[in-house]
Formats: structure tokens, C-alpha cells, sequence
């Protein structure tokens, strides 16, 4: 490099610290100057529950309002026949099968918020069909804790086949 050159870069890394510097005196010159380094982490990305891809237990006596929630039964398609919550909609889960795409766009199209997936407490089938959902596509998907027999056991109203007990 040429002589000029090197000068010219020496001065303005002399500016430069020169101007850093100044600028550090005026910082702690002042009463509560900037802070360098934040005691808790910023809190800018929160979870939006209505965007969330991710399923979300709720607890039996939480549900309010069930008249606009889409109940989906994970459990297996025999389990659902003998009993199941009044008006919900049988998509038994199948850990080596995703759902069926058109019904995760059915889904999809009800809007965020909506769907509640109760499954059995063998495999928790409902936490992981919901996750199957959420990851889908499907927005807001909640599941709940204790599946079908929380339900029952919380007393809350089912239905039962002619031929179930």
C-alpha cells in the first residue's frame, strides 16, 4: 500500500477511537446513562396463542363455551362408536400416518382457536394428533389433559352407542 493510504487509515482509526471515547465519557457522565448490557432478556417475541403451531393442553373444567369448538376424537374408530363427546368428529390417530391432508384443510378453513382433541391415555393419542395439526397448519389446536376419561370422570355429557353398556 502507498504511503498516503496508510496515513489516511491511521488518522481515521485515530478519529474514530478518539470519537468512541467521547462518546463513553458523556455515557457515564450521565445519571442513568445507556445501558451496555441488559439485566433480563428483551421481551419481543411472545407468543401469539392465536398463531401458535403448537398444541396446547387445557384441563377438562377450563372449556367454556363448547358450542363453537370442533371436537376430534384421536381415539381409535371402535372406541369412538361405543362412546364419545356429542358431535364430535372421529380421526382415530395413526402414529405411522399423517392425516388426511383434505381434513387438515377442512380444519384449517374453521378458523384459529377451534379445535380440541381428546384422545386415550394409553398412547396420548390426542397431545400427539393435536401436534400433528398444529404442525399442519391447523392454528390454536388445544388438547385435553387426561383425554377421554378426564372427560367422563369431570361428568361432562356423552354419547353412547345402542349396543355400548
Amino acid at each position: 500500500m502507498s504511503s498516503k493510504v496508510t496515513k489516511t487509515l491511521g488518522r481515521s482509526l485515530v478519529l474514530a477511537s478518539i470519537g468512541c471515547i467521547i462518546g463513553l465519557a458523556f455515557n457515564f457522565a450521565r445519571p442513568e446513562g445507556i445501558k451496555f448490557v441488559r439485566s433480563a432478556p428483551y421481551n419481543i417475541y411472545v407468543p401469539c396463542p392465536m398463531m401458535s403451531k403448537e398444541a396446547k393442553p387445557i384441563e377438562v373444567q377450563d372449556l367454556e363455551g363448547t358450542e363453537d369448538l370442533i371436537f376430534i376424537d384421536a381415539r381409535p374408530k371402535a372406541d369412538y362408536d361405543r362412546e364419545r363427546i356429542s358431535g364430535s368428529r372421529s380421526l382415530p390417530f395413526n402414529p405411522l400416518k399423517s392425516p388426511p391432508k383434505d381434513t387438515v384443510e377442512k380444519l384449517k378453513a374453521l378458523g384459529p382457536n377451534r379445535i380440541v382433541v381428546i384422545g386415550d391415555t394409553d398412547i396420548d393419542s390426542g397431545r400427539l394428533l393435536a401436534a400433528e395439526l398444529s404442525e399442519a397448519g391447523c392454528l390454536g389446536v388445544r388438547y385435553i389433559k387426561g383425554g377421554f376419561p378426564a372427560w367422563k370422570n369431570a361428568g361432562k355429557k356423552i354419547e353412547r352407542s345402542e349396543a355400548g353398556p
